[in-house]
């Protein structure tokens, strides 16, 4: 799946049909919803970030956006996001649709999420350290992730089943899908949201290809 930069219909078939993303991320945007139907991604395949929806205001998204593959609120226990109004919305109206978080410091705080969530990604594009018990550090910087990876399925088994991989990690692609694939992990989800590295799709996709993420693409020889 991809959380694009551009949301226009001919951006997101081009993402569909050209390298092969059958997963869509959306804001709660009536706008990009549309955009993504009309592109033909079906319900299934769109997942909705409802981070900066109020509590209150949960209910008429997802009534409004329906059954879809998952509603998601990002970094619920490092940066504070509430994750009010949705399990309660989704199990009223009898919906299948996943509630997805994210996360990286693999604290008390998260745990408590976790288990109010049916998945949770890794939402850093960098490895963090526990310097003590609930002291989470990033220093000394690496770039490498795949450790966290493995803790997350360590600590969370089946609910870490998916992940965040950032455009911008060029010469990651193929070690972090490797490894993705090695955790068994059922799907990847690229982030562009901030424009990051769009012109990388096709690397990204040959990563993808190779480790059992595509069944296809279409990719450009020169």
């Amino acid at each position: 799946g991809v959380w694009p930069a551009d949301y226009s219909i001919s951006n997101l078939t081009y993402l569909r049909t050209h390298w092969g993303y059958s997963g869509i991320f959306i804001g709660a945007d009536q706008t990009q919803y549309n955009n993504a139907i009309s592109a033909d991604y079906a319900l299934s395949s769109i997942m909705v970030g409802l981070t900066n929806v109020g509590d209150a205001d949960r209910a008429g998204y997802i009534n409004s956006f329906g059954n879809v593959f998952a509603y998601y609120v990002d970094e619920p226990a490092d940066q504070n996001h509430s994750m009010g109004g949705i399990r309660n919305v989704l199990n009223s109206l009898n919906f299948n649709s996943l509630f997805v978080i994210s996360g990286y410091k693999r604290t008390d705080a998260l745990n408590v999420c976790v288990e109010q969530a049916d998945k949770v990604m890794f939402s850093s594009w960098h490895h963090w350290y526990e310097l003590a018990p609930g002291i989470w550090v990033s220093w000394p910087y690496d770039l490498d992730q795949r450790s966290d990876w493995s803790d997350m399925q360590n600590r969370y088994g089946s609910k870490f089943s998916m992940t965040w991989i950032n455009s911008t990690e060029i010469s990651e692609f193929d070690d972090l899908f490797g490894h993705a694939q090695n955790l068994g992990l059922t799907d990847v989800w690229i982030y562009t949201g901030d424009g990051h590295q769009t012109d990388e799709f096709g690397n990204i996709s040959a990563a993808a290809y190779a480790h059992g993420f595509l069944r296809r693409f279409y990719r450009e020889w020169r």
